[in-house]
């Protein structure tokens, strides 16, 4: 039983640390980011953000929907 509670306390903190790591950007993030610099204020056909992408490194562009 003891077993069982200290392996489940082990995965709650895995989870725990996967978690806070897919949500933090290291300092280095962008340096290990491919972008696609085709992507500009001509050729979206949206919302252009030049780092809009996670992170904030890469242009990213949003496309709108009508309504």
């Amino acid at each position: 039983m003891r077993a069982a509670v200290v392996l489940l306390a082990a995965l709650v903190v895995s989870c725990c640390v996967a978690v806070t790591l897919g949500l933090v950007c290291l300092p280095d993030a962008c340096s290990k980011q491919i972008c696609d610099y085709t992507i500009t204020p001509e050729t979206c056909q949206g919302e252009f953000d030049p780092k809009g992408s996670s992170c904030r490194c890469c242009p990213f562009c949003t496309k709108l929907l009508g309504q």
